[in-house]
């Protein structure tokens, strides 16, 4: 039996990330960054999450239009206006380049995590499988700001999922005891 569409299309965005992150690295771990969105991906297919085909295939690409050249014509015409609104919503506006009269804790704890309460739940449900994932190997020094800025994005993204918000929160609850924080 031959492969279905939806893993025709999770092949492609796979080999898209593969393509579009390459040789780019992981902040804290070094590692090539397109393994972190395809271990998004693969935790939303294996979670009650992977019945919605978009979202899967948003994971690969959650990071394209922050992190890499791609277009957002390029998104539509491959995945479709479904992948690429959740890629969107997801897609950091308030940038250092874009607002470069904010400090970081405006821009992210303020700014961005407001908007992020208005996104679909299809990319808040993202947004918490991305920072689950970031938070491992989270780098010591920079512990303090990230699980602090980890908890304002919970406060926006929680009522999209309560069973996997409470996962994240016990994740950065963890760590805070881990770092001593």
């Amino acid at each position: 039996m031959g492969m279905s569409m939806f893993e025709m299309t999770r092949n492609a965005a796979r080999e898209d990330t593969m393509k579009f992150h390459m040789g780019q690295k992981r902040k804290w771990s070094n590692e090539p960054y397109h393994n972190h969105p395809i271990r998004v991906a693969e935790a939303i297919l294996n979670s009650k999450w992977g019945e919605y085909e978009d979202l899967v295939i948003a994971a690969y690409g959650h990071d394209w239009l922050e992190d890499c050249e791609t277009s957002h014509d390029y998104i539509i015409d491959s995945y479709g206006v479904g992948v690429y609104n959740i890629i969107f919503d997801v897609t950091n506006v308030y940038t250092k380049e874009a607002y470069p009269h904010l400090n970081r804790q405006l821009r992210i704890s303020f700014c961005e995590h407001q908007r992020l309460g208005y996104i679909s739940r299809f990319a808040k449900v993202l947004k918490m499988f991305d920072r689950l994932d970031n938070l491992d190997g989270l780098d010591k020094g920079f512990a303090p700001t990230y699980l602090k800025e980890s908890h304002s994005l919970l406060n926006s993204v929680k009522d999209a999922d309560g069973v996997l918000a409470a996962k994240l929160y016990k994740r950065i609850c963890e760590l805070e005891v881990k770092f001593g924080l």
